[in-house]
């Protein structure tokens, strides 16, 4: 590796550049005849957020637009935002404020009952009609963003303010020498990877059992289809808006997660290998896992591919924690997490699986496609990691994803018509449940802290990892907090993640088949294809 010192001075740069290069907040305009009354509103958002502030419970999965607190972005937004045109600006702004008032209403659920009655009681002026807070902001939410101009100027605003930033902290990699330390952490990966591909290469027949298989399958079978064109009808429906991003109904996405749910199946040694939903209890420091109720929580996700944008099926699971093997276990700590996501393609077939644990570590991608993995922009940058391909489609049948004991690495990833004598049903549940838990009958709270983290699940590598830049590397983190890349710059709600790690070597009609024709026609997508002009030398 040739390190040059200059390396280390041009990060301190870029890192002071950044923190210079602020964008100036916008005033907003209004058509509202009742100016008062819009100003009213604005007055209750920013006592709010006051509120929301003190009290420490800001939500990460968005971001906030500063001056339009009615309005939220993520990274499939921002990846839009630099391409929207007339015909989809309003489409773009709509998707804008459904992520606000999603936002704006879970962060003021999780207030103190009693801060939330005086808002109330200060603000219902506002709207009589108005029963509760939450009434009071749906009424706002709507009034203010009917009323709200958007000109030119505020647009060009809301492109710049819409970037969500990354989950990396600069200043740690520079402290700690990061082109140096990377080289060496890449050699670690290399051997996990190394390690993983073998585990993963086993018959599933031969895995060694340190316990008892416990195997969690879906209380919802009869939700399942048992047709790929019906499944294609309902993408190609949900995709019928300006931008073309699938948005299937509640119901239609309900029935897709029942479709392609996996099997989950659990090497068991003791309860911190078995499956059971999020609990907070008041005074409790820690959140807590109830056994009695096996529970597989669900998020729906986009990514961009190739000229299309396609549809994410997330399935989280949580078990009590990963047990400390020793005095020297740095991995070991409270609550573990795994995620399980389906990619499906336009005409209903998953093109890849991809799996993280919810700290975002062990990123390992299954395709069913034949894709070819895209070099690393920089010699020592994490690939994606791909240890086997996944069994061929099977729709009908449930792919089973096996979890070793202790660790809760994945073991195997096969379709299996073996019965297993542990086998319980799980119920399901919406992810953003675990953004306003109920603690108590009335009183809400987040299961993630302002910062994305799940509180007193830190491990002790963080203090090894830090020159990485990730935060409390190990710990259990919300979703679009996950950065999953030691080395470089990777996340795993990035809408641009598959353009920038695969080709496709079985293209559709429209898609590239070699590097050349998208160096050539790059521009029509939304990712950058920059790995592509960076090979390895």
């Amino acid at each position: 590796m040739n390190f040059r010192p200059s390396c280390l001075i041009f990060v301190l740069i870029v890192l002071a550049l950044n923190a210079c290069s602020t964008t100036a907040p916008i005033k907003l305009q209004t058509t509202a005849s009742k100016d008062e009354l819009f100003k009213s509103c604005l007055s209750l958002y920013e006592e709010i957020e006051t509120k929301i502030q003190l009290f420490d419970i800001q939500d990460a999965q968005t971001m906030a637009i500063p001056s339009y607190p009615f309005l939220h972005s993520n990274r499939l937004l921002a990846s839009y935002a630099p391409l929207i045109t007339s015909d989809t600006r309003e489409f773009w702004l709509d998707q804008l404020k459904n992520l606000g008032t999603e936002s704006l209403l879970l962060e003021t659920q999780n207030l103190p009952l009693d801060t939330k009655n005086q808002l109330l009681q200060k603000w219902q002026k506002i709207d009589t009609k108005s029963a509760s807070l939450s009434d009071l902001i749906g009424f706002c939410e709507k009034y203010t963003n009917e009323n709200t101009v958007y000109d030119d100027k505020s647009f060009q605003y809301l492109v710049q303010q819409s970037k969500i930033p990354d989950h990396y902290t600069t200043w740690q990699r520079a402290v700690g020498i990061y082109p140096i330390v990377s080289y060496f952490m890449a050699k670690g990966i290399t051997n996990w990877h190394k390690d993983s591909t073998a585990a993963l290469t086993r018959v599933p027949e031969t895995i060694p059992v340190e316990g008892e298989i416990y195997r969690y399958t879906s209380s919802e079978p009869n939700k399942k289809l048992n047709s790929v064109k019906t499944v294609e009808s309902i993408l190609k429906s949900a995709s019928a808006n300006p931008l073309k991003i699938p948005l299937p109904s509640q119901s239609e996405l309900d029935t897709l997660f029942a479709t392609y749910a996996p099997i989950w199946e659990i090497d068991s040694v003791t309860d911190n290998d078995k499956v059971g939903a999020i609990y907070l209890s008041n005074g409790d420091a820690l959140p807590g896992i109830d056994l009695k109720q096996p529970t597989v929580y669900q998020l729906a996700s986009h990514v961009h591919f190739y000229g299309k944008t396609l549809l994410q099926l997330n399935y989280f699971i949580w078990v009590p924690q990963r047990p400390c093997t020793s005095g020297f276990d740095f991995l070991c700590g409270q609550i573990d997490g795994l995620i399980w996501r389906v990619t499906l393609k336009e005409n209903g077939e998953p093109l890849l699986y991809d799996s993280i644990h919810s700290c975002g570590c062990y990123h390992t991608f299954f395709p069913v496609d034949d894709l070819e993995i895209l070099p690393p922009k920089m010699n020592v940058e994490e690939t994606a990691f791909v240890p086997v391909k996944a069994p061929k489609f099977r729709l009908g049948k449930r792919l089973t994803v096996r979890l070793s004991s202790v660790s809760h690495y994945l073991d195997a990833v096969f379709y299996s018509d073996d019965s297993v004598k542990n086998t319980i049903t799980y119920k399901t549940k919406p992810y953003n449940t675990l953004r306003s838990l109920v603690v108590n009958n009335k009183e809400h709270k987040s299961l993630f802290q302002a910062n994305g983290l799940v509180a007193g699940t830190e491990r002790k590598e963080r203090w090894f990892f830090w020159p990485m830049g990730i935060a409390s590397a190990g710990a259990m983190r919300q979703w679009g907090t996950h950065a999953t890349a030691f080395v470089g710059r990777r996340h795993f709600d990035d809408p641009c993640l598959l353009e920038n790690s695969f080709l496709p070597l079985s293209p559709s009609s429209d898609s590239p088949s070699d590097k050349d024709s998208i160096n050539n026609t790059h521009a029509n997508y939304l990712c950058v294809k920059d790995k592509l002009e960076n090979e390895q030398d």
